[in-house]
Formats: C-alpha cells, structure tokens, sequence
C-alpha cells in the first residue's frame, strides 16, 4: 500500500515536473517575427486641414481655356472658331479632409459656374481674286519673256509672241470677272454668318462641382519623411450644362451650329478631366495632398506603435522577454489540481487491481 502510494506521489511529481518543463521552455523559445516593413505601416495620420486654405488661395483659380476650329459650309466654306476663355475660383470654396488608417481625402466642393463661348467665321476659303489674276499676269508675262528668247528678239517675233501675250491676258481678265462676283457672295454669306453668330450666344456651366484626391499614407523607417502616393484625383460635375443656340429660325442655322459644337467634344468629361489634371503637377503628385507631408511627418508618428515596435530592433527577428514568475507560477497552479487528479485515478486502478 505504501509502496503503491509512493508510486502515484511519483508520477505526479513527474507530471508536475513536465508541466514545469513545458512552461519554461515555452517562455524561453517564445520569438516574434517582426515581418512588417515600415515603409508601409498604415496609420491614421494627424493632419491640420486649415493649412489647405493658404494653397487654395494660392493656387487662385483653375483656368478653363478652349480654342475649336472646324470647316463649316453653306454655299461657301469658311473657318468657325470657338473660343471659351474663362476661371473657376478656389478662394473660399469649402473643403473636408479625412483621415483613415494608410489613407488621407481631401474633398473640395466648387461653387456654380458657368462662361460663354465666343464664336468667330472668317472667309479664308473665299476666293482671292486679285491674286488669282496677279499670278495669271505673272504667268503671260513669264511665257512672252520665253517667246522672245527662243525667237532670237527678231522684229516679227515682238508680233508673234505678243498675240500670245494679248491672249492670255484675256483669259486673265475674262477669269477675273468670274471670280469676283464669287468673292461677294461668299464674303457676304460669310458676314451674314458673323450677324447670326453675333445674335446667339452659347456656352457651359455646372451647378456644382466636387473634386476628390485620395493617397496612400506611410512612413519611412526613420518616421521623419512621410510618403503618400496619389491613388486617384476624381471630379464630378452636378447640373452640366451646354447652353446651345436656339432652334427654329426660319435658315436652320440654330440647329446646324449646334450640331457642329456637339460634336467637337465630349465636354462632360473634357472639363471634368481638365478639373482632374490641374490638381496633379507634373510629377504625378497631389497638391491637395502634398499641404499635409510635413504635417503629418512630425504629428503621425509617434501614435503609429507598429513602427516604433518595428524600430525599436531594426524590423528583424525580436525575441521577447522570458515569460516572469507570476505567469509561469499562474500555469503551475492551474496544473496542480489536474495533476492530482490524474495521480489518484491512477492509485486507485492500481489498488483495485
């Protein structure tokens, strides 16, 4: 009986005793990976959007310059060109900035806008008929000059070669009264055109308008320089409209202009990308963006405890401290009374046996 006591006292100071081994050498061979590079640690930036009024106000306006021409023909064919020279403020215009874990938005909300275009014909594919009968003269003149050498200057050849001379300049001055009527009419349909276009006036505008630039935010291992790559600049244009000329006139020249000024581009989308594109500067980087790098450089990095954790062993292999008494003295208790219980079980086996 003794001896089969002492038998299950020993197994359960064995069990003890693998249950001890088994905490610490989990406490001693207990290691992290730090497999996070800093340069791509998401925090949420701390950013004071009141700096984005300076460059709003710096940034002044957004230039909206369009310059069209397109062949346009009735009896005549002449030249329209379309102009649209105009601004949108940014003084003043409401903004938000969000802040998200890696991600940075700035909202600008634009006001109402709207501009006219101005629309000019000019006659460059009328005929030109002075010069058209200079040239023909210039022509006859050259051809007399050739007659007389190849002649030799004798006295007949002034004869010959001069009804030649007197033929051709005949055609020329027959042309001539061709052409010159043709010129008046054209350059009188080409000033009736300018008198419509004077009388209708055409143009674009939006109701409102919301321009969205959103980045990426990281941070370099030092937490001093503070990356954000633009991941999209995006415009969205409410209440467009293209304010067309009026149809109905007696002529149809309200619905033949608009027609041509339809076609000559998508102006949704040209607009809405001009907006897009005068936000990004030539090195593929956001102005809205770039207001906060220094703001956030120096107020996001220390909340962001994934780098300083990183840093702390240069973002290689950290081992962590040896597990402390308490913790391992915590799993001992816990294992004591499953210890016992297996030792008494196996006791009694024995002793009904």
């Amino acid at each position: 009986m003794t001896r089969e006591l002492s038998k299950g006292v020993g197994v359960v100071l064995l069990a003890l005793c693998c249950a001890l081994a088994s905490c610490w050498a989990t406490g001693a061979g207990a290691a992290t990976v730090c497999d996070t590079d800093p340069t791509m640690i998401d925090f949420e930036p701390t950013v004071d959007p009141t700096l984005l009024n300076d460059v709003l106000n710096l940034l002044g306006t957004i230039p909206i310059d369009y310059t069209y021409s397109e062949w346009v023909t009735l009896l005549f064919t002449h030249t329209l060109n379309l102009n649209l020279v105009s601004e949108i403020p940014l003084e003043g215009v409401d903004f938000a900035v969000t802040t998200l874990p890696g991600s940075l938005q700035v909202l600008l909300t634009l006001p109402a806008w709207s501009a006219n275009m101005t629309l000019t014909v000019d006659n460059a594919w009328c005929r030109n008929c002075d010069a058209e009968y200079n040239s023909c003269a210039a022509d006859c003149d050259s051809d007399y000059d050739a007659c007389m050498e190849d002649c030799g200057g004798w006295p007949w050849c002034v004869i010959s070669c001069g009804a030649e001379w007197t033929v051709c300049e005949g055609l020329c001055a027959g042309a001539f009264a061709i052409c010159t009527p043709v010129r008046l009419a054209c350059e009188a349909e080409n000033a009736a055109l300018q008198v419509l276009l004077d009388g209708y006036t055409a143009g674009l505008g939006f109701t409102s308008a919301t321009v969205t630039q959103t980045a990426d935010v990281c941070m370099t291992d030092t937490c001093m320089q503070v990356m954000s790559p633009l991941e999209s600049t995006d415009a969205i244009l409410s209440g467009f409209s293209l304010r067309l000329f009026p149809e109905g006139d007696p002529l149809g020249i309200g619905a033949w202009l608009n027609d041509i000024i339809s076609g000559l581009v998508n102006w949704l989308a040209d607009l809405s990308s001009l907006i897009e594109g005068f936000f990004v500067n030539n090195e593929g980087e956001g102005l809205l963006i770039n207001v906060f790098h220094r703001d956030i450089g120096y107020d996001g990095c220390m909340p962001a405890q994934p780098v300083l954790d990183c840093l702390q062993a240069g973002c290689s292999t950290v081992d962590q401290p040896r597990h402390t008494l308490g913790r391992s003295a915590n799993v001992v208790f816990y294992a004591i009374p499953a210890v016992l219980l297996v030792g008494l079980i196996l006791w009694r086996r024995r002793s009904a046996g």
